[in-house]
Order: structure tokens, then C-alpha cells, then sequence
């Protein structure tokens, strides 16, 4: 049976929009809606200020194989999902990888290497 086979992100990719910003410490208050302030501090701050879709990967079996995101890291970066490779092995394989959307390069740790296409493909 043919299918559409959605790989997505590499794992380096992932732990990227979605790890923590190392050695970051955040203080500040928390204001509840009837003004009420609430101090915090934590060490675990998120990579990632914002998600969101902007589009999908339009499937050769299904509509949809999966929705492409926009990452808004807490530099000011901005990350984008683009279909870096396409492989037909008992139907499409999609391969996701990120670049930068102020340059329009590609991110090379979020790259599929050979290796890795070739272990799901063959």
C-alpha cells in the first residue's frame, strides 16, 4: 500500500524550537487580570517566543501530509519549515528542514543528512 510518509524535523531540528535558551535566567511578575502581581523567576526559558502556520505540505495520497510553522526564537530570529527533500520509496517521504526567513538560508543543523534519508528510504 502506498502512502504519504510525513519524517518532519530532525532531531537536532526539534531540540531547536523546542529546547531552552541555555545559561538564561528570567525574572519578572505575571499581572492577573485584576491587576494582582505575581513575582517569578525561572531558569527554563523557552527557545521559541512564537508558532505559527503558515501553510501545509500538500500530501501525493492525502490533502494534507502535515501544516508548515514559523518559529520566532527569542533573539528576534525568525525560522521557517520548508520540504527540503521529497523521496518516493513505497510512496513520498517528506524531509523538513528550517531556514532563516530574513536571509532565506537554510539552517545546517536542521539538515537531513544522506545517511539519515537513506535509513527510512533505503
Amino acid at each position: 500500500m502506498r502512502c504519504d510518509q510525513y519524517r518532519g524535523l530532525t532531531k537536532k531540528a526539534r531540540k531547536m524550537v523546542n529546547g531552552v535558551r541555555a545559561g538564561v535566567r528570567e525574572v519578572g511578575h505575571s499581572v492577573l487580570p485584576d491587576g494582582t502581581r505575581i513575582p517569578f523567576e525561572r531558569d527554563h526559558v523557552p527557545a521559541v517566543t512564537k508558532v505559527e502556520v503558515v501553510g501545509y505540505i500538500k500530501g501525493s495520497y492525502c490533502g494534507r501530509v502535515d501544516v508548515r510553522r514559523r518559529y520566532t526564537m527569542h533573539d528576534g530570529r525568525v525560522l521557517e519549515e520548508f520540504l527540503q527533500s521529497k523521496i518516493h520509496c513505497g510512496g513520498p517521504n517528506y524531509f523538513i528542514a528550517l531556514r532563516d526567513t530574513a536571509t532565506g538560508e537554510v539552517v545546517p543543523e536542521s539538515l537531513w543528512t544522506d545517511k539519515e534519508i537513506k535509513a527510512f528510504v533505503g
